[in-house]
């Protein structure tokens, strides 16, 4: 199994994931600190999760379905 995303936490920590659901799970949970350094296999590149676009991306749909009531789309 390949990993699309890897996660460095500022202590030392890493983590990888190899779905993009796996990771959006990840990101919903609230583990996910700004200060991770996300890796996306895809385009390989490093970046901040504040600024990552995935992770903006996964958290715009959250609050979407926040204000809506509902559940983030797929």
């Amino acid at each position: 199994m390949s990993v699309r995303f890897r996660i460095r936490t500022p202590g030392g920590q890493e983590l990888s994931f190899a779905s993009v659901e796996m990771f959006e799970d990840f990101v919903r949970s609230g583990d996910l600190s700004p200060d991770d350094i996300v890796y996306d296999a895809e385009d390989g590149s490093w970046a901040p999760a504040r600024t990552h676009p995935i992770v903006l991306n996964i958290q715009y749909e959250e609050e979407l379905a926040e204000e809506s009531g509902g559940e983030a789309s797929d």
